[in-house]
Order: structure tokens, then sequence, then C-alpha cells
């Protein structure tokens, strides 16, 4: 009998290689051999625990705290790209309205492009 496995545990099953890689951004990479030594406590019901214990060995996870950390990485580095990205939209529309609000005055090249489209309509 084949095991069914669900589109969501199918999204975090990643490669060993994918785990330890650190071919991102540098603002979002970790270094691989630094030493774990910091503690993230978390409380959660039986139930809450056997899911999650669940998705971990479906996902193909040596153990828990393996796949949770992986998913909170993985999570927060995509809340980081996102609010990064808002934050250059934000900087880009801003640049671009001051731009069409205050433009530039026209350099040498577009001088000699409208005459030489004023000339070309003329011509015809």
């Amino acid at each position: 009998m084949a095991k069914h496995v669900s589109k969501t545990a199918k999204r975090y099953k990643v490669t060993d290689k994918q785990r330890t890689s650190n071919a991102e951004e540098p603002a979002l990479a970790f270094p691989a051999d630094e030493t774990k030594n910091q503690r993230l406590e978390l409380r959660l019901t039986k139930q809450q625990k056997e899911f999650i214990s669940k998705a971990s060995s479906v996902s193909g996870f040596k153990n828990v705290s393996d796949y949770i950390l992986h998913i909170a990485i993985s999570d927060s580095k995509t809340i980081i790209r996102e609010q990064q990205l808002f934050e250059l939209s934000e900087r880009d529309r801003i640049s671009f309205m001051d731009t069409l609000q205050n433009p530039p005055k026209p350099g040498r090249s577009l001088k000699k492009a409208m005459t030489s489209y004023t000339s070309f309509q003329k011509g015809k």
C-alpha cells in the first residue's frame, strides 16, 4: 500500500543538501559551522506535539527540532524578504512620484531627439 503524502508535507520535504545549503542572499544566510548554543522554548498541547511530530516524520526530518527549525527559518526568511520588497517598493514609489512632480531639465540628447522628431513630423 502506497504511503499518502500531503501537499503541505511535500512543500517542506527537503534533502540534506538543501537543509545545509547557504546559497542565499548573504543577509539571510547562516554559517553552517556555527555552534548551536541558543535555546528556544515552546509550550504546546499533547495533540499539537503529536501533530508536529507526524509532520516532521512524513517530511523526512531526523527529529522534531530540525523540522521546527527548518520551518521557522524558512518562514522567517519569506517574511523578511516580503518586508524588504515592500520597503523597496515604497522607496521607489516615492522616488518616482518626486521625479514626476520635479522633472529634471532636458539634457542635450533629449533636446536633439525632440528637434529630430519635430523635423520628422514637419516632413510628413
